[in-house]
């Protein structure tokens, strides 16, 4: 899935990156007027953002965008928390923000906002592209709660990716 953050995509590319998961894909795609929409995967853990980009044309034509994913630790949703590999290595059940800044920050000073509950800062993602880390912590423990990847700058064309990676 995160090959899509910030991608624009067709239904069946979208489908099958949650199918690889063996993530249900049910309700994914819809157009609602071109509205951003949360799609949460009940059970899972995972929470995405999507827009269809363009939902006036005929269903086959449609594009969504990938806005952004959210993962849940068992803190933040007990009965339904990413079981699955977490990015870059990450231990859910002991990243503070600290451990989550110097593991992935380009740079500690590079942490756009950084306290005990919460985590802000931008990454280097595939194709040149940049994301967006935000964290929120427990404040107690102080360890992780939710874990997202929000996309920044302009939206990629899969159709030119593609294109690209052919040259």
């Amino acid at each position: 899935m995160l090959n899509n953050l910030g991608c624009t995509a067709g239904r069946t590319v979208l489908k099958e990156n949650l199918s690889r998961l063996d993530l249900p894909a049910s309700g994914l795609c819809q157009a609602r007027n071109g509205d951003m929409y949360r799609f949460g995967i009940s059970g899972h853990g995972l929470d995405l953002m999507l827009q269809c980009l363009n939902p006036h044309v005929p269903d086959a034509e449609r594009q969504w965008g990938l806005h952004s994913l959210t993962f849940h630790t068992a803190r933040s949703e007990p009965a339904s928390f990413w079981r699955q590999k977490w990015p870059s290595g990450i231990d859910p059940d002991t990243a503070t923000a600290g451990d989550i800044v110097s593991l992935l920050a380009e740079d500690d000073d590079d942490a756009v906002l950084m306290t005990d509950g919460m985590a802000c800062f931008e990454v280097p993602g595939f194709d040149d592209r940049r994301w967006i880390v935000q964290c929120m912590f427990d404040p107690a423990s102080k360890t992780l709660l939710t874990f997202s990847l929000v996309r920044s700058g302009d939206w990629v064309h899969t159709q030119k990716r593609s294109e690209e990676a052919g040259a």
